[in-house]
């Protein structure tokens, strides 16, 4: 422990609760809570008592000065205290247990309240193993059992006899539960609900050795519609908040709030008990308005419930008390079947759970927040009981000791005992103080001497509170932002201000009536920038006359400020110094400066001594400035005292690495004037400790002690002193998982510590002092007193200003904020000249008159006159114009914003850098992973021209591969390396085929050839095996595809592996093969297109030679490659592309200005004189072909002659003529070479483009869509087929798997079957022992029980007794005192519903054993033994005998009994009550053991069924896997209908290595290729139906095209006919005598049609008799070919008579006949006898025969044709799709 420190420190009180476990009763008035590692017990009887006469408080309403004393308060009782965090506990009311589990602990501890006193063994706790933590416990309602569940990772329930510390029996539902409670009427029932896990139901099934818990899943909820849009959705709630009912069902709350649910334990059925009213219907809603009056719709009756009202129950006699989620509780009545009460409880929030009393008299609401409440269920509302659990803002006034906690709209007031020597309350709440104004409490502070409470709010005002006398006296809004941190100076001289986004800390003069003296701003040295303000502390420098006031700063980045501002000790002299000076305004030369000169002295004038603006920055004028630079992130900060630190300034501070860090300035750091911001650097800390696994949030220092106290986020608190900083005492305060500690507090001498927490706690912390610490407690209080009686002074002069100040109103502000926000100057400037002074200060003191009448009129001047002096100045000359330099009056702001502006800049800049520089990370990720990890990079080619069937660009793309890592490459090579040393090893170890068996296979493979005339498909399936030996003498082949398993092979897990990896890597060649190929065609593509361009380019050349220009010329589209075509256009970035304009820097321009200068001197170089071009254009026309006869021919010009220009032909001599003429023919000649030559040229053109044609098209049609394309579907076509094969791999795979761990499963809990019933077996003849025994210990007991009546009858019955034998009897057989006692009970109002249902069932269950016990009537009364009349009493179920009560002679002795024998009365009383105790006790052990076997017996009926159902699973499930194991579905691509597998030999067949297939398997795998069958005949179906369609289309749409098109012509017709004069009149009305002429005509043309038909019809028969004699003719010649053909048929029977007699005798019989006897034998039709021909009937059958030759001929081209089509048309059609398949 550290030298100063008191000792321990342990803590005192804790208020607050965390609502980790539900609240509970632990008797009718007292309640338990946890509160950290608390439970808290308080007692309600004075709020029972008050919520039948008061009403309910709202403290957040309550008036400003409210005495919580006057209220009623729960009475708060001893607390057990645990070492960490409790997350869970319950409560044993008829024994007072408790019994808790701490956070990260398995350890359940059961204790005795309040004395504490362990109970379990001597540890007091119960250990659990298997999880994290403990998240819920109950107790059974006998007390005997406790359950217990876990957390992660098991969530396991534990049952545990906590008696005997073991464990009953444990089961893991593995899903988390929020609730666990036990059945109210049946200790061996649970429920568990909320949470993942739904809602279970678990029943503890009590064995001889062992115990088992077994469980009922509660069935889903039943959904509920919601809607979403014009859907609606069906989604199901969980279930949350459950409760027993009487007849030991559930009613379980729902998340949704809209229903409770009816469970049945024992099935987990459920069902809706009690749903949400439905809204209106539009009816309703219609009439209601059309209703009379304002229209108001009327809210639903309030005796159903609307949706949300149902959050969680519970049961009541009466009905069910349910809460909702809109904080309302309310009674449900069964007799009414609606709502009969409304109870308000918490207003807007939700109802969590609900909790009666033991006598049902009281509820117990606990709301979502936290908060507790108490309803009397006589009255109509409910108390608070304990508040909601909110982080707490804390402070504590040292001279009263008065806890000052704020919470979120009012403020609390604790009286804490300094001292902590009284015993009852160390800190009670003596008063709560509303915050009003709609906004909530940020930050809170108290005066170190005054009685003064200031709060700072969201709203950016402060408030000032005199809390002795409960009135606020100032109430100033500071800033538009929330204000965060308020801090008195040690003296209670200054108050600060800070909200930490804003700059400007504000400063308030306590001695001056808290008046508002102005702001200091902080800064920080460039080019850092101000983020927030964390931290401020003072110091008193009472040597030089200040106050330091230190500011920690938090810019960006790592590093830190601290800012010193030195205030004088007086201020306001130092402010009328200020004012005085800045009341001067300096003259000027100009006109008018005069005016303003005065105007400014009486705004001057006019400020008073206490006038001052609110928005005056003090700092330039009163205080010094130093920063202190700290390479570090600091968090909180607080100073040593220069008494403690021998002169410097030393700071403690709580860095953001969660180390305390001790940082000291330089030795007697000087105060520097005049404003000027000094920078010091401080280097390495002088002290670092880290003793907090989190962030610190506070650093506090304790002036009177020296000590230093840090809090963390951790949940615990550090102590240790300034002299002995690394001996630290650590604390463990608040739940770490909440937060940890927020803030702490001491009183003055430090005996109190007051901590708050995240979590919501407000904790008291006393010390167990040590001997030494008790006597440094005792100088410390001397210290405090001193320091007490210094401020003694202090406090009459703040008294004094208190006492001058009047009471105010509390509510929104209305003034403007004194240091306005950029957005909210403007308003504030305007509203400034209005503003009035308070009303509880005096005018003199109003700072409002300041802003209105002082700086801003001086400030409008000064701005007036620098404006008209520079435009004065822009008027002059250029000599005498001064620069606008000269106009600046403050240099260094001008500096100051220049600065500001540079690091604006270079902050973009950095941010565009810091964006484009994570793009380029990005992208260059991208380029990674998607290109230069790729080894073949994704590309297309793209056709020339589009296809003339679709109109679209034929595209053909490559397969992109991504490069194989080593262990992928590894992996195929060792798979392929294994399989083929399998199947070398399966070559040579196979069985040899002797050469006949051989022979035999080659002939039946030979013949099957010959008989189908295509190869065997079952090639398909045993090709890679065949091909696999076929090479090399039994050596595997190269063949990659030959590795593969044939499809009937895959019938283990390990080779559907191998073949997956096979199966890949033939997918990975045939994808490189096919883009070798690829490239070969793109490379031919740009040999194309480089021929293309060759060609294009001299077609220009001749069209230039041509002349021919504009429409004239032809343009020839120049062929490009596509984006797609050239991959690496991805990756590269074109200058086109940029659409900014580009950045150059200075290294990149010199760079492009030193290219620029190169290329300029090589074309100033070259302009020079270039021998090699002036020559080729001087001597070949620039050009190096030969084509000097061209040229001669077409740029060769004949020259005219000159006379024929100036004589006229008539004056020419013969020699000019006979120049003429030969000029004239020159140039006919000439003009005859050029056509000639154009006509060449042309021709050439023509050939050039259709030459580009011929090239586009031949590649078009020839290399890409006839070669690639078709190879690209090819190579599809396979890589499909191997990925589906693999896909059918994958899924057999990981189906196996799941039906090995459904079969290991199966065969798991046939095992745990069997071996339960083997061990319930094995129990059964040990329990039939012990039921032996204690069945003779039950005769023993009741025949002793039968003795001593017999005695009693003998010893009383006798003669001469008579008289007192019935009252004798009486008392012998009377009860004790329980009796009394039940009847007592009953005769009062029982208000719990489960009391009657338990008096049932105790009937129920005794009528039950006297029926199975066959008891007879029951006698009340025996006779006397000398009575024979008497009847004796019938033997019944033995009921426990109530305590025994000792007779009194004085009034239980009958009248006229001799002492004597009243004593032998008692002696056999009390030996009839031991035997009756006897048999009770030896009863209750047999009817266990009896119903123990029973059950047991059931168990093995229920477990013989359990494992007969089991085995017959497993049978059916082996079944099953057998036939998914041998089911070749993956084959099914290679087989088709009628195929053989095994090859019939012509002799004998082989079957060695053929497999019988029985006859269920193939009929059910034709049933699969049925289904895959139909399933694609529908799809080609509907392909067939769509196509007829869009067929139906295209027709339709053609034949209106057509239409239109004849339409057009036909308009065009009519519109370009032309009109003659005979037209026209025909128009006009026609011509009468033209149609009698046509009528004529056609009359005419009717006579010869007339004529011309009957000639026609004689004409046709004729020539139907000329057919008729054709065909009498060839009747004629059919019967000569008959009696032909006789005799022809008589001739080949004597043919082959003579035959058959020449090979029955053997002679001469050569080759020839045995081929023809072999033909006959055959059964082949005989050679006709050769004969000659005899004309026409000889070579008639030849000419048929040669034609039906030709015909079958061609017959059979055309089946080929139509063959290849069908193959074509199947290619083309979709895959068929397997069949679902089918699950177990």
């Amino acid at each position: 422990m550290p030298t100063g420190l008191y000792g321990e420190l342990e803590i005192s009180k804790s208020t607050g609760h965390t609502p980790l476990a539900a609240a509970q009763f632990l008797s009718s008035t007292i309640i338990g809570y946890i509160s950290g590692n608390c439970i808290n017990f308080v007692d309600c009887t004075g709020l029972k008592e008050e919520s039948n006469s008061g009403q309910q408080g709202d403290p957040g309403q309550s008036s400003e000065t409210d005495n919580a004393s006057e209220k009623p308060a729960p009475v708060e009782l001893r607390p057990l205290i645990a070492s960490s965090q409790i997350t869970a506990f319950a409560l044993h009311r008829r024994e007072n247990l408790v019994a808790f589990a701490e956070r990260a602990s398995t350890a359940i501890k059961v204790l005795k309240w309040p004395s504490g006193a362990v109970m379990v063994g001597g540890a007091g706790k119960m250990e659990a193993q298997k999880d994290l933590s403990t998240t819920n416990l109950a107790f059974s309602p006998d007390g005997q059992y406790l359950a217990a569940m876990g957390s992660l990772p098991s969530f396991t329930i534990a049952i545990w006899e906590w008696r005997t510390n073991t464990v009953v029996c444990q089961a893991s539902p593995g899903m988390s539960a929020t609730f666990l409670t036990f059945d109210p009427l049946d200790s061996r029932r649970l429920c568990s609900g909320g949470g993942d896990g739904g809602i279970k139901f678990w029943r503890i099934e009590m064995g001889w050795k062992r115990s088992r818990l077994r469980l009922v899943d509660g069935k889903p909820l039943p959904r509920q519609a919601k809607s979403q849009g014009h859907l609606r959705i069906s989604e199901g709630p969980t279930a949350t908040q459950h409760a027993w009912t009487i007849d030991e069902q559930i009613l379980c709350a729902t998340s949704s709030g809209n229903e409770l649910v009816h469970y049945d334990p024992t099935t987990g059925e459920c069902r809706t008990y009690v749903a949400a009213e439905e809204r209106l219907t539009e009816t309703d809603e219609t009439d209601i308005r059309e209703g009379d009056g304002d229209g108001a719709a009327e809210p639903p009756s309030p005796r159903y419930f609307a949706p949300g009202q149902l959050a969680c129950a519970t049961v009541a006699i009466e009905g069910l008390y349910v809460g909702g989620k809109d904080g309302v509780l309310r009674v449900f009545s069964f007799k009414e079947s609606a709502v009969i009460k409304t109870i308000p409880v918490a207003p807007g929030q939700p109802i969590s759970r609900l909790e009666f009393a033991p006598d049902y008299r009281t509820l117990l609401v606990e709301s979502a927040d936290g908060a507790l409440y108490l309803h009397n269920v006589a009255s109509d509302r409910a108390l608070e009981i304990i508040p909601s659990p909110a982080p707490p803002l804390i402070t504590m006034h040292g001279p009263t000791s008065i806890l000052i906690a704020a919470y979120e709209n009012y403020i609390c007031l604790h009286q804490v005992d300094p001292d902590m020597q009284q015993q009852a309350e160390k800190m009670r709440e003596i008063s709560r103080i509303t915050v009003a104004g709609g906004s909530h409490v940020t930050c809170v502070a108290t005066s170190p001497y005054a009685a003064i409470a200031v709060a700072g709010t969201a709203d950016g005002c402060i408030r000032l509170w005199d809390f002795q006398k409960r009135k606020l006296v100032l109430m100033e809004k500071v800033w538009d932002a929330p204000v965060s941190l308020l801090s008195f100076d040690s003296a209670g001289r200054y108050l600060a201000a800070i909200s930490a986004k804003d700059p400007r800390v504000a400063l308030f003069d306590v001695f001056q009536r808290f008046r508002f003296v102005g702001h200091v701003t902080v800064s920080v040295p460039q080019p850092h920038t101000l983020v927030r303000i964390e931290g401020c502390a003072w110091t008193l420098d009472e040597t030089n006359g200040h106050v330091n006031m230190f500011i920690l700063a938090l810019p960006t980045g790592t590093v830190s400020f601290i800012q010193r501002f030195a205030f004088p000790l007086d201020i306001k002299g130092a402010i009328m110094d200020a004012s005085d000076a800045a009341d001067a305004v300096p003259a000027a030369d100009e006109p008018g400066a005069e005016g303003d000169k005065a105007e400014a002295s009486d705004a001057g004038r006019q400020d008073s001594d206490d006038s001052l603006s609110a928005t005056w920055d003090i700092g330039q004028m009163l205080i010094s400035v130093l920063v202190y630079q700290i390479e570090d992130d600091l968090l909180d900060m607080t100073i040593v005292p220069s008494h403690l630190s021998a002169g410097r300034e030393s700071f403690y501070v709580a860095s953001s690495d969660g180390m305390l860090k001790c940082y000291e300035g330089p030795q007697g750091g000087a105060i520097h004037s005049g404003g000027a911001s000094d920078v010091v650097m401080i280097g390495k800390p002088a002290y670092t400790s880290k003793e907090h696994d989190k962030q610190i949030r506070g650093v506090y220092l304790h002036t009177a002690t020296s000590w230093l106290t840090t809090t963390s986020a951790d949940g615990t608190l550090s102590f240790r002193t300034l002299l002995e900083p690394d001996k630290v005492l650590r604390a463990f305060a608040h739940d770490p998982f909440h937060g940890g500690v927020d803030a702490l507090v001491a009183t003055a001498n430090c005996r109190a510590v007051v901590t708050a927490g995240k979590d919501g706690l407000l904790r008291l912390w006393e010390w167990k002092y040590s001997p030494a610490g008790r006597r440094a407690a005792t100088e410390v209080g001397a210290v405090v007193d001193r320091l007490q009686e210094a401020g003694e002074g202090v406090l009459g002069i703040v008294n004094y200003s208190l006492s001058k100040l009047r009471a105010i109103e509390d509510g929104s502000p209305t003034t403007h904020a004194l240091l306005p926000s950029a957005a909210g100057a403007a308003a504030a400037a305007q509203a400034a000249g209005a503003a009035q002074p308070s009303d509880g200060t005096e005018d003199e003191d109003s700072l409002s008159s300041a802003v209105s009448g002082g700086l801003h009129p001086r400030l409008s001047a000064l701005r007036e006159r620098l404006l008209r002096a520079i435009a004065k100045n822009d008027a002059l000359s250029p000599l005498e114009r001064l620069e606008r330099d000269e106009f600046i009056l403050d240099r260094e702001e001008r500096e100051r914003l220049l600065m500001e502006a540079t690091g604006t800049v270079e902050g973009v800049r950095r941010s565009v850098e810091e964006e484009w520089l994570a793009r380029r990370v990005v992208g260059n990720r991208i380029k990674q992973e998607c290109w230069d990890s790729m080894s073949t990079i994704g590309q297309s080619i793209v056709s020339f021209h589009a296809d003339p069937l679709t109109g679209l660009l034929t595209t053909v793309t490559n397969y992109p591969i991504r490069k194989q890592q080593p262990a992928e490459i590894e992996r195929v090579e060792r798979v392929t390396m294994l399989r083929r040393v399998q199947l070398a090893v399966n070559a040579a170890t196979a069985k040899k085929k002797t050469v006949k068996e051989v022979e035999i296979g080659e002939d039946a493979e030979n013949s099957g050839d010959d008989a189908d005339g295509e190869p065997a498909s079952s090639a398909t399936a045993a090709a890679p095996t065949a091909a696999a030996t076929s090479e090399g003498a039994g050596q595997p082949s190269s063949d990659p595809e030959s590795l593969l398993f044939s499809p009937f092979e895959l019938t283990t897990n390990d080779r559907r592996r191998i073949q997956t990896v096979l199966l890949a890597h033939q997918v990975h060649l045939l994808k490189i093969a096919f883009n070798e190929r690829f490239l070969e065609v793109a490379q031919q593509k740009r040999d194309e297109i480089a021929r293309i361009e060759e060609r294009s380019e001299r077609a220009r050349g001749i069209m230039d030679e041509l002349g021919w220009t504009g429409a004239d010329r032809i343009e020839i589209v120049k062929p490009v490659m596509h984006d797609d075509e050239v991959p690496e256009r991805v990756v590269e970035v074109r200058d086109d592309e940029i659409p900014v304009e580009r950045f150059l820097g200075a290294e990149e321009q010199a760079r492009l200005a030193e290219k620029q200068r190169l290329d300029a001197e090589r074309a100033r170089a070259a302009a020079v004189d270039n021998v090699r071009d002036r020559a080729l254009t001087m001597m070949m026309n620039n050009s190096l072909a030969d084509r000097s006869s061209e040229e001669e021919g077409l740029k060769a010009v004949v020259q005219q002659p000159d006379f024929m220009a100036t004589k006229p032909a008539a004056d020419w001599t013969d020699e000019e003529r006979k120049v003429a003429k030969e000029y004239e023919k020159k140039l006919s000649v000439q003009k005859e070479e050029m056509e000639k030559t154009r006509k060449a040229l042309e021709t050439e053109l023509k050939k050039l483009l259709a030459g580009i044609s011929e090239l586009c098209d031949a590649f078009d049609t020839t290399t890409l869509r006839a070669g690639l394309f078709n190879q690209k579907l090819a190579t599809d076509t396979r890589i499909y087929t191997y990925e589906l094969q693999l896909i059918k791999l994958n899924s057999a795979l990981l189906y196996a798997e799941e039906d090995e761990s459904k079969e290991a499963a199966i065969n798991q809990a046939l095992e745990e079957c069997k071996s339960e019933k083997a061990m319930y077996a094995g129990e059964i003849p040990e329990l039939r022992k012990e039921l032996e025994r204690v069945r003779e210990e039950h005769d023993n007991a009741t025949r002793r029980d039968k003795d001593v009546d017999r005695a009693f009858k003998k010893e009383f019955g006798g003669p001469g007794l008579e008289a007192w034998w019935e009252a004798c009897w009486r008392l012998y057989r009377r009860s004790g005192a329980g009796e009394e006692e039940e009847a007592s009970k009953a005769a009062g109002v029982d208000q719990n519903p489960f009391t009657r249902h338990q008096v049932a069932m105790t009937h129920a269950a005794q009528q039950q054993a006297q029926q199975q016990a066959g008891a007879a009537a029951h006698v009340s009364r025996p006779s006397s033994p000398n009575h024979p009349s008497g009847v004796a009493a019938a033997p019944q179920h033995p009921s426990l005998p109530p305590t025994l009560v000792t007779l009194n002679p004085a009034t239980d002795a009958p009248e006229g009994l001799p002492a004597e024998l009243f004593q032998k009365l008692a002696d056999y009383i009390s030996r009839k009550h031991g035997t009756a105790t006897d048999v009770y006790t030896t009863y209750v052990s047999l009817h266990h053991l009896q119903t123990t076997i029973t059950q047991l017996l059931g168990h093995i009926s229920t477990l013989s069924a359990r494992g007969a159902t089991l085995h017959a699973q497993l049978v059916e499930f082996q079944t099953y896997r057998f036939n998914q194991t041998y089911d070749l579905e993956i084959c099914l691509g290679g087989l088709k209908q009628g195929q053989v597998e095994v090859v019939q030999s012509p002799v004998v067949t082989d079957y060695g290595s053929a497999v019988l297939v029985g006859r269920e398997a193939v009929e059910r795998l034709n049933e699969v290729i049925c289904g895959l069958g139909k399933a694609k005949v529908d799809a080609l179906n509907e392909m067939k139906e769509y196509r007829r369609g869009i067929h139906a289309l295209e027709w339709e749409t053609k034949t209106l095209d057509f239409s239109s098109e004849t339409l057009l012509h036909k308009t065009r017709d009519i519109q370009l006919l032309r009109v003659t004069k005979h037209m026209q009149e025909y128009i006009r009305g026609g011509d009468e005598r033209k149609q009698t002429a046509e009528i004529a005509a056609l009359e005419k043309r009717g006579e010869y049609s007339i004529k011309a038909h009957l000639h026609n019809l004689g004409e046709k028969r004729k020539g139907m008799d000329k057919v008729r004699r054709q065909v009498a003719e060839k009747r004629r010649e059919n019967e000569h070919l008959d009696r032909k053909l006789e005799g022809l048929q008589e001739d080949v029977a004597e043919r082959r008579n003579v035959r058959r007699a020449a090979r029955g005798s053997g002679a001469g019989a050569g080759d020839t006949g045995d081929k023809e006897t072999s033909a006959v034998a055959r059964g082949a039709e005989p050679p006709l006898p050769r004969k000659p021909a005899a004309g026409k009937d000889v070579l008639s059958p030849i000419h048929a025969r040669r034609r039906l030759i030709d015909l079958a001929r061609s017959q059979a081209q055309d089946i080929a044709i139509l063959r290849e089509e069908v193959e074509r048309l199947r290619l083309r059609t979709y895959p068929a799709f397997p069949a679902r398949r089918s699950e177990f």
